[in-house]
């Protein structure tokens, strides 16, 4: 689940900003901490809720592909907002 072009590319993206600002590696770590969860998430449910997860978790891929567009303006305002914050800041 972690090799999506878009994913490579974020990462890229992460380590190629914090290269050029002489930052080093272990600032990333919050980075990776959260695409690590959010990969984990499913796995986590069920282990967490057990057979519940397994009536819960095609409910909301389900709801997760008829809003995907939701969930892209979301990203792409956290991303507005970084960027906001980068030239203010």
């Amino acid at each position: 689940m972690g090799f999506f072009p878009t994913d490579i590319l974020t990462s890229i993206t992460v380590g190629t900003y914090l290269a050029s600002h002489g930052d080093p590696l272990w600032y990333a770590t919050g980075f990776v901490l959260l695409t690590l969860l959010f990969l984990a998430v499913p796995s986590l449910s069920l282990v967490m809720i057990g057979d519940r997860a397994e009536t819960l978790l095609p409910t909301v891929r389900t709801w997760m592909n008829t809003h995907s567009w939701i969930v892209s303006e979301i990203v792409i305002l956290i991303f507005v907002v970084i960027t906001i914050n980068n030239i203010v800041g």
